[in-house]
């Protein structure tokens, strides 16, 4: 990787002092491996013991769970996890790399047809183009100097999961996995899945909300790409710092069934910034609404 290779602990120790003036914390790190972000994990905990609390569920995350029984956890959580963020370093980067990826599609005639044909494709073209759009992501995103993985597309089935509790449910659009998130070494291959049931599918029907759906996904391999440098502090010395959080982030994440908090993780608004933004000017730019 570019530039000097600095010791672990000092990676950590750095970061420590970062996060401590970014969520206002006061412990001291025990290892090298301990965070700051232990406050967020214990949040989270509490929601849960409350929850449980509330409404004396067996195993309260199978399922969504009603924030509106505990507002004041939530917004404290969400507070907390909202203060993570990104270097400029990395902004910057991931704007250009936005550019050069929306170029890319653009320069795609397979791409720009499908998008341009999407109400009228099958079930299985419109699942096919997604794939290619994430492997053009993928092919062409690079930040600092670190690449994703080219992505292995995968359709599965999973229908909505409904809290018999109350009736509310969710339902898992796509994901995005690698062995071990990737981030301990462990690095198998790059799985960008797609939910294809009926319960799932008119989330597609947009071809600006489905393309966004699949960038989405790949920019979470991106992510992990980064967060991969953390342990071994591989990163470049601008990224460092965003290589622990996203490793924190990936590693203590959050499942949606707790949806704000899950949204509000660093990874999760980095995400959508990158699949929503793209995804915006290549419609744009197609004149598709």
């Amino acid at each position: 990787m570019n530039g000097k290779r600095l010791d672990i602990s000092t990676a950590w120790a750095d970061l420590n002092a970062d996060l401590k003036a970014i969520l206002k914390e006061t412990e001291v790190l025990e290892t090298v491996h301990g965070h700051d972000l232990g406050k967020v994990k214990a949040q989270y905990k509490s929601i849960r013991a409350a929850y449980h609390r509330t409404v004396d569920a067996v195993d309260t995350l199978r399922y969504p769970v009603d924030e509106t029984l505990i507002p004041q956890q939530v917004a404290t959580l969400v507070r907390r996890l909202e203060r993570v963020g990104f270097s400029s370093f990395y902004k910057a980067e991931r704007e250009r790399s936005m550019a050069v990826v929306t170029d890319a599609l653009l320069a795609d005639s397979d791409i720009v047809h499908g998008l341009r044909d999407w109400p009228d494709l099958s079930h299985r073209e419109a699942f096919y183009l997604l794939g290619t759009a994430a492997a053009v992501q993928a092919r062409t995103q690079v930040i600092g100097s670190l690449r994703a993985m080219h992505p292995t597309i995968v359709l599965f089935q999973q229908a909505k999961t409904v809290n018999p509790a109350n009736g509310r449910g969710t339902v898992t659009l796509a994901c995005h996995s690698r062995a071990a998130l990737g981030i301990y070494g462990k690095t198998l291959s790059n799985r960008v899945e797609f939910n294809t049931h009926a319960d799932a599918r008119h989330h597609y029907v947009s071809a600006r909300t489905a393309l966004s759906i699949a960038l989405h996904e790949q920019q979470h391999d991106m992510q992990t790409a980064i967060a991969a440098t953390a342990p071994e502090n591989d990163a470049a010395p601008d990224l460092r710092r965003d290589a622990l959080r996203l490793h924190f982030s990936l590693a203590s994440n959050i499942p949606a069934t707790l949806y704000t908090p899950y949204r509000a993780q660093l990874h999760e608004r980095d995400a959508r910034y990158a699949g929503e933004g793209i995804a915006a000017r290549v419609c744009e730019a197609l004149g598709i609404k």
